[in-house]
């Protein structure tokens, strides 16, 4: 690969493509039915076929250098997140006391569980649940990030290192 063809490749973690892919996630409250299709599709192989999957992979930059199957897994589960929870931290959101309630939104058997999960087929479901224990509200970079990475080492790692900062530890 030639020098310049390199430093035009963009990671997914990069400032440009999470800017793009929040402009995405933003409009897609203009396009409901596209965002219902999206919601109903039960793995990321059901959303790599769906009209508004193209028009985020095209308003990301076609990034060909990065997984369609992970770039389906978080369109997909973009669609179900309602409001950005801005700055705050992923894990922390999952190890936070829920209103009215001592222990965590998301159990920790139940984070335990999620952390067993290796790839995004199986990971798919779960996190739909745990986005409605949430409200459907976290943090759109943050998420994106952990989603798309999830099979990569350090991010479960990180996740747990966030969850179990934020549970109180003498339960």
């Amino acid at each position: 690969m030639n020098l310049r063809v390199e430093s035009e490749v963009k990671s997914f973690s990069s400032d440009e493509i999470q800017q793009r892919l929040y402009s995405w996630w933003s409009g897609l409250e203009e396009r409901k039915g596209d965002r219902a299709r999206l919601r109903r599709c039960r793995k990321p192989a059901d959303v790599l076929v769906q009209k508004e999957f193209f028009r985020f992979y095209e308003i990301i930059g076609e990034p060909k250098h990065l997984s369609r199957k992970k770039l389906a897994a978080v369109c997909g589960l973009l669609s179900h997140v309602e409001d950005d929870a801005g700055r705050k931290n992923f894990g922390e959101l999952l190890g936070q006391a829920g209103p009215e309630a001592s222990r965590p939104k998301v159990t920790e058997p139940r984070f335990r569980r999620l952390l067993n999960y290796e790839n995004h087929e199986d990971l798919y479901r779960p996190i739909i649940r745990i986005l409605s224990q949430l409200d459907n509200r976290v943090p759109i970079h943050g998420f994106s990030k952990t989603i798309f990475y999830w099979d990569s080492e350090g991010t479960r790692e990180s996740l747990a290192f966030d969850y179990y900062q934020t549970i109180p530890l003498d339960q």
